[in-house]
Formats: structure tokens, sequence, C-alpha cells
């Protein structure tokens, strides 16, 4: 069974819409997409690491290439770290 969703500690969350998190398998990283944060346009793609106050740090747009105007989301990290895939509306 699921609990009730509840905001993340941390500046994840904004006023417009967060969407596919990806954890690192470390669990200290966390990607995901937001059209909040200052976004290039539509969705972009952050990065954000856990502190030891258990704490998100201020995401971090991951810039061109990765992110562009349109629809830029599910990034996903593979299991050795040495490839990255996304889903992207270009």
């Amino acid at each position: 069974s699921w609990t009730k969703p509840k905001m993340l500690k941390g500046r994840i969350n904004t006023d417009e819409d967060e969407d596919a998190p990806f954890i690192t398998a470390d669990g200290k990283t966390m990607y995901f997409s937001s059209r909040g944060h200052n976004s290039m346009g539509g969705y972009d793609v952050y990065k954000t690491v856990l502190g030891p106050d258990g704490k998100w740090s201020k995401p971090e747009n991951l810039g061109f290439p990765i992110n562009t105007p349109d629809d830029d989301v599910y990034y996903y990290l593979s299991g050795t770290n040495s490839h990255a895939y996304m889903s992207s509306y270009r």
C-alpha cells in the first residue's frame, strides 16, 4: 500500500509541474523534470543531491544539449552510469 504523498525536503517542488524522478543506486542523487526552476521551456531535466541533513540541494539545470526549448523528461542513467537515456520532444 502507498502512503499519502508529501513534499520533499529542500527546494524541489515549485508551483509548476515536477515529473519523472530517477534516484541513483546510492540514493544520493536525483534527476527529475520540471517546468519550474527557470526552465529553458517546457520540461527541463534537473539534478539534485541529498545532503547529510536529509534535504535535497538546489536543483541544477543540466543545460544544453540535454535540455531544449521543448519537453525533456524521463532522464535515466544506466547501471554503470556510462550512458543516459531520456525522452525528448524535438
